[in-house]
């Protein structure tokens, strides 16, 4: 890990407090959590191939609802999940809880490490079986049927929520949708070249430090947290513990992922699994040895690894649209200059309000607990102004961690920069209540540090 220190390759982001926002528990409920590492018997090892359903796409949902018979489908599919056992692990509360268990601070924990895009893949494919199988009613699994993916993603647009999803059973009643332009921005996402940056850092047995993927804190995050209710608390899709209980969950996931298959297609498939120029070896050797437990469609218990869900198309049998094409970003390193971030004159230059502008703040430490939405605030010239935002999407028992930190830059902001030579940046927490990163709203807040800036313009 790069030494953070003001006085070596770090700066520091203090963080005035001003709203942050605990993500609690599960509303209620209750029955035994279903946990998958505990099937009955031995679970059934996943095979490449064993899969024989039709490839199909996943669409998005604008494009589905448009279809009674796939609008048919899905809502019989989630008011089966919600009409069988809650005890059954097929059903929406025990799908939650397997999210809720896997999110839970230890040895299993698949957020905030390269572990975070292959365990939501798997998540979403069991899913996707069981909806089909509950769309007939229980009585077949439906091959052709597919979830769609909740297209949210947009340069300067503001995501709005998929109307498919006010209707029904496939309505969650702790919604309060309030999106910011910019949230779905995944230009930068797609244009990073470096594993770390994209899947994240490696998972650390024992709660070590580890580093999330930049879509996680990144449009991830903003959609999660946006669309949950936020007050008194942060809940189902706005908290980690209880974010699947939200049938809106996987068409959210389900973009997540095909941002994901649209960068493997984009930089050659590479993997945590792929080998490092610099060391001949694996970025992270154990990220293919992962091994996790679902629950399918009939009930059985399978295991499943990384390694079966890189070739999607083939193994797992969806398929997406060909990715959005390729954007020009520039990329301009920030240099520390007195605690400051020094603006090189070239990105000055480019930082323009017509086009998108991100800054990208790599190993970024969060203190515990961190959740919610939060502004940049930047000072240029000795006058603060808001920049942009970003979001935190954590566990409430949450240690501290590190995170690559994508925020979109504000049009109307990147003329701003453009007419400094040097800037420095806070995080302030918006809306909601209670404590940020421990410390009361308005009392200045922990300091934040980060290994390095870049500033990305298309």
């Amino acid at each position: 890990m790069a030494d953070s220190s003001l006085d070596r390759r770090g700066f520091v982001a203090g963080v005035l407090g001003a709203g942050g926002l605990l993500a609690l528990g599960a509303p209620g409920a209750v029955q035994a959590q279903v946990d998958p590492t505990k099937c009955t018997g031995t679970p059934k090892v996943f095979k490449p191939g064993q899969d024989t359903r039709p490839i199909a796409l996943r669409g998005t949902v604008v494009q589905l609802y448009g279809d009674p018979n796939w609008t048919a489908k899905i809502r019989a599919g989630y008011q089966w999940m919600r009409n069988i056992d809650q005890s059954d692990p097929r059903s929406l509360t025990q799908q939650g809880n397997i999210h809720k268990i896997m999110c839970a601070q230890g040895p299993r924990e698949v957020h905030q490490s390269d572990r975070f895009l292959a365990w939501h893949r798997c998540f979403v494919y069991f899913q996707e079986r069981i909806v089909a199988f509950g769309s007939t009613g229980g009585k077949s699994l439906d091959p052709t049927f597919r979830l769609a993916v909740w297209n949210w993603e947009g340069t300067n647009t503001t995501p709005t929520f998929p109307q498919a999803f006010t209707f029904g059973s496939l309505v969650d009643p702790n919604r309060q949708p309030t999106f910011s332009a910019g949230d779905g921005n995944i230009d930068a996402a797609l244009a990073t070249n470096d594993i770390f940056t994209f899947y994240g850092q490696p998972f650390v047995q024992g709660g070590g430090r580890r580093g999330s993927p930049v879509l996680e804190n990144a449009s991830h995050g903003q959609i999660h947290v946006d669309t949950g209710f936020q007050r008194p608390r942060y809940q189902d899709m706005g908290a980690l513990p209880t974010a699947a209980l939200d049938p809106v969950f996987c068409a959210h996931h389900g973009n997540i992922d095909r941002v994901w298959a649209w960068w493997q297609q984009l930089h050659g498939n590479r993997t945590p699994n792929s080998t490092n120029p610099a060391t001949g070896q694996p970025y992270d050797p154990e990220w293919i040895k992962n091994v996790w437990e679902f629950y399918d469609y009939d009930g059985s218990c399978w295991s499943i690894t990384p390694a079966d869900v890189i070739d999607y198309e083939k193994n797992l049998r969806y398929s997406y649209a060909a990715p959005p094409k390729a954007r020009a970003i520039r990329q301009f390193p920030l240099q520390l200059a007195q605690g400051a971030l020094k603006l090189p004159a070239a990105a000055a230059t480019a930082a323009t309000p017509t086009r998108s502008v991100s800054l990208l703040l790599n190993d970024v430490t969060i203190p515990a607990p961190a959740t919610g939405r939060f502004d940049l605030i930047a000072t240029v010239n000795g006058k603060s102004r808001r920049i942009g935002h970003f979001a935190l999407f954590n566990h409430p028992m949450e240690m501290s961690t590190t995170a690559s930190v994508l925020a979109h830059v504000d049009p109307e902001a990147a003329a701003v920069l453009a007419k400094g030579a040097s800037f420095r940046v806070v995080a302030e927490g918006r809306g909601g209540t209670g404590k940020l990163f421990g410390a009361a709203p308005g009392t200045g807040g922990t300091a934040l540090k980060a290994s390095s800036a870049t500033l990305l313009v298309e």
